[in-house]
């Protein structure tokens, strides 16, 4: 009863809602390899579409304020139970909660890659985030709401049954002057932060090419750089893994192309085309994080501990394809991706409910899914360099991202993008 009445809140709270731990981010890849010596360096810039759904456990789309809205009584405040023997019904209840929740989020990607060997290219990634959660949270204490507590100062511990003399309804600053003095969090509102993501650097190596074929293997390791949740603010967005991670890729292209840069480079000329598979596996290092350890799994206890987490690793298969429209240079592509996030895992040595951090699926600490559509228009330079007719290859390239299915908590989400790629 206590873990179904958290995992409602946690909702409503946002407790930790983590983007890196599960960040998808579709580029409809390929098995290309950077020609030895030649660098590149592009920009991607996804601006998200205002959202307030997310999938629930059972792959249901539902506004993130669905669950927002609950009795704030002694199932989920267990410091309220001495009181439920003195109220109507048994259960002490300072009334219901009102909550709205909408995030904004821009997300963009900054890599440098280099031609260490016509078969081998390196290459790190740095994202940078700009996260705004806007929240609006209430608490409706009149007649009717399921009230039977408020506060009197002159009770010990400051509340009271109402109908007690000098027992007043509890306001929505009451509660919040509550979470902050029992449970050292910081006030529900609206948050905004900005930051570097975790950093990854690696190296492909394309092992096999053929007139039709080619293939190649990527692997890196990522750093955990990013923005990590903080267990004493519930509306936060955390958007670092909080541990290192191994990476590793497979990409398979078939081609429909003649030889020369274009194709070297996976830029179809009109007409052209070529399809590729990808298989990416990420492996989460174990690590420790300081966290509350509650039992149900929420906030509301003072005890803190440095846990060890084992986040879950993710697996994601990706289809996707390119064709060279009538123009030279511009090309379309499609892609579909389905990803997998494996459980968490947690433990300590304090003898705590450790188990309990993962009973709330807002937190993406269970497993999750994500299905995802991207579609990308892309213009290159490149035959008009080796045409001479420009100074340098280049890249531009606008893209629409749907999330149109999921389950365990993932965002709802749209987005458009650009890209600027530049060699040289």
């Amino acid at each position: 009863m206590r873990g179904l009445a958290w995992r409602s809140i946690s909702a409503a709270l946002g407790a930790a809602l983590t983007i890196s731990i599960f960040v998808s981010v579709s580029f409809a890849d390929d098995a290309v390899v950077l020609p030895k010596g030649l660098f590149r360096f592009y920009v991607d810039t996804h601006w998200y579409i205002p959202f307030e759904q997310r999938f629930n456990k059972d792959g249901g789309a539902e506004d993130y304020a669905k669950p927002y809205n609950t009795q704030l009584n002694s199932v989920l405040i267990p410091s309220l139970a001495p009181l439920n023997g003195f109220v109507p019904g048994g259960v002490a209840s300072f009334g219901q909660s009102q909550v709205t929740f909408k995030r904004e989020l821009t997300e963009q990607f900054y890599q440098l890659a280099y031609g260490l060997t016509d078969q081998i290219s390196l290459g790190v990634n740095i994202p940078y985030f700009w996260a705004n959660n806007e929240a609006n949270f209430s608490v409706n204490s009149a007649p009717g709401s399921g009230a039977n507590i408020g506060f009197n100062p002159a009770f010990p511990g400051g509340i009271a049954p109402l109908g007690v003399p000098g027992t007043s309804r509890a306001t929505t600053q009451d509660i919040q002057n509550l979470l902050g003095k029992q449970f050292g969090l910081k006030p529900v509102q609206s948050w905004q932060h900005s930051g570097v993501g975790d950093i990854t650097a690696g190296a492909r190596y394309q092992y096999y090419r053929s007139e039709n074929l080619r293939a190649a293997f990527t692997g890196g390791v990522q750093f955990p750089t990013g923005y990590t949740d903080d267990p004493n603010n519930l509306t936060d967005t955390a958007w670092g893994n909080g541990s290192y991670a191994l990476l590793g890729q497979l990409q398979t292209d078939y081609m429909h192309q003649k030889e020369g840069l274009a194709k070297r480079l996976g830029f179809p000329d009109p007409l052209e085309w070529f399809l590729n598979g990808t298989l990416r596996y990420q492996y989460n290092i174990p690590t420790k994080e300081t966290m509350r350890v509650c039992p149900g799994g929420g906030p509301f206890c003072n005890t803190q501990d440095d846990v060890n987490v084992k986040v879950g690793d993710t697996f994601q298969a990706e289809a996707s394809g390119k064709l060279g429209l009538f123009v030279p240079g511009l090309f379309i592509s499609p892609s579909y991706m389905y990803g997998y996030k494996f459980k968490n895992h947690y433990s300590g040595d304090k003898g705590l409910d450790y188990g309990s951090l993962n009973q709330s699926m807002d937190n993406y600490k269970d497993q999750t899914t994500e299905q995802i559509f991207i579609v990308q228009l892309t213009y290159t330079t490149l035959s008009e360099f080796i045409g001479k007719r420009f100074p340098f290859p280049m890249v531009v390239q606008a893209a629409y991202r749907d999330r149109f299915a999921g389950s365990g908590g993932m965002p709802k989400s749209q987005y458009v993008g650009f890209t600027l790629q530049m060699f040289f």
